[in-house]
């Protein structure tokens, strides 16, 4: 599925990704963040982890672009409510980030 456009013609509860929308460069991430939003049911949720860090590269030929915290904040606190925001170690020590948020 294209995670910019969630081309879809029904509603969810909720929306799960796992280290697959820092795959996106940020006007795509903005955009399906905005899509998400108008897929969910009123009170639906999302759950997303991204790698953390700053600026993207290719790395194993897939472009990744990384985020902060504050970033991920700016990109969804208008319309979502954040509640969880924190890092996690994957394989370092904090270097991914997830977010679990609720449609506003």
């Amino acid at each position: 599925m294209d995670a910019v456009n969630l081309d879809v013609n029904q509603s969810f509860d909720g929306i799960y990704s796992n280290k697959v929308l820092h795959h996106l460069n940020d006007e795509d991430l903005k955009t399906s963040i905005q899509r998400q939003h108008e897929i969910l049911d009123p009170s639906g949720v999302v759950c997303h982890s991204f790698w953390k860090g700053t600026g993207d590269e290719i790395f194993k030929g897939m472009f990744v672009n990384y985020h902060t915290q504050d970033e991920i904040r700016s990109l969804f606190e208008s319309t979502f409510e954040l509640l969880l925001l924190e890092e996690y170690a994957e394989f370092d020590e904090s270097d991914s980030i997830l977010l679990i948020a609720r449609k506003k």
